[in-house]
């Protein structure tokens, strides 16, 4: 199948469902079919308790530059409207996104999609990524994502190592930020409102603040080389693509710990580049 469209898919089902779900729970389920010996089906639901969607508003759900709450495009920015946009993916993959909705009880989104068995293979238990450096440094990092959900994951998962984390969900706030303590490390988005985090990231390069020398790593949710030399030019110290290689995220950090050439070093390195 398509791994990168299907989690692109998935990231917009499950981003809408928590930015519209004020309260209760969000069940997120994969269920996999054997259709045949080269073919297995598989579904990806997303369910919430949010406020559920009327018949009326189902039927044009799916429709280009529709949104069901105009209140929302002020509260998100348009959150919404990238479900043609995930339909089409779907279609493309020969599956299809499905709703169920009821006003006042919820909505489940599901995407269904089908795949050629290329080998079937037993699972294999893989540990989690650690944030830990050696010896047991403690960095002062700061997170710089406009998405809240993003935030809060990569603040948690530097928690679990005593990590202090700072956030920012802008440039511009990046910049003022930066301008009054010191980090061991920025971890900067390039795609914010306000201040992108390319022209932040020159701004705390030029300025004469406690960060100007401070290791920088951009993420961006595209993989062009253009976009990487970009992200270089603007001062950033290393660079990687969205979703979030964490293991490659944790190998930076602990450069980080050992200064910025050492940082520069592991961009520089075959196993970074691959990350990247």
């Amino acid at each position: 199948g398509d791994p990168l469209r299907v989690c692109q898919v998935v990231q917009n089902l499950l981003s809408n469902a928590v930015k519209f779900t004020d309260g209760g729970e969000i069940l997120y389920r994969v269920r996999g079919t054997r259709i045949s010996d080269r073919r297995v089906g598989f579904e990806f639901s997303v369910t919430d308790s949010g406020s559920g969607i009327s018949e009326a508003d189902l039927a044009r759900l799916f429709q280009p530059f529709t949104q069901v709450d105009a209140s929302s495009t002020r509260r998100f920015g348009g959150t919404g409207l990238g479900l043609t946009i995930a339909r089409r993916m779907a279609n493309i993959m020969g599956g299809d996104i499905t709703v169920d909705s009821e006003v006042g009880r919820g909505s489940c989104f599901t995407l269904s999609v089908e795949a050629e068995v290329v080998e079937w293979v037993r699972p294999v238990a893989t540990g989690a990524v650690e944030a830990e450096v050696e010896e047991g440094v403690a960095l002062r990092v700061l997170v710089v994502e406009d998405h809240p959900v993003n935030r809060m994951i990569l603040e948690a998962w530097m928690s679990t190592a005593s990590h202090a984390a700072v956030t920012a969900e802008n440039g511009q706030l990046a910049v003022e930020a930066a301008s009054e303590q010191p980090f061991d490390l920025i971890i900067m988005d390039v795609n914010m409102p306000v201040m992108d985090g390319l022209t932040a990231t020159r701004r705390i390069r030029d300025g004469d603040g406690p960060n100007a020398d401070t290791p920088i790593v951009v993420l961006s949710a595209s993989a062009r080389s253009e976009d990487h030399e970009a992200g270089l030019e603007a001062g950033a110290d290393a660079y990687l693509t969205k979703p979030i290689d964490f293991a490659a995220l944790a190998e930076m950090m602990g450069r980080a710990a050992g200064g910025r050439a050492a940082l520069s070093a592991a961009e520089d390195s075959p196993s970074q580049s691959a990350a990247a």
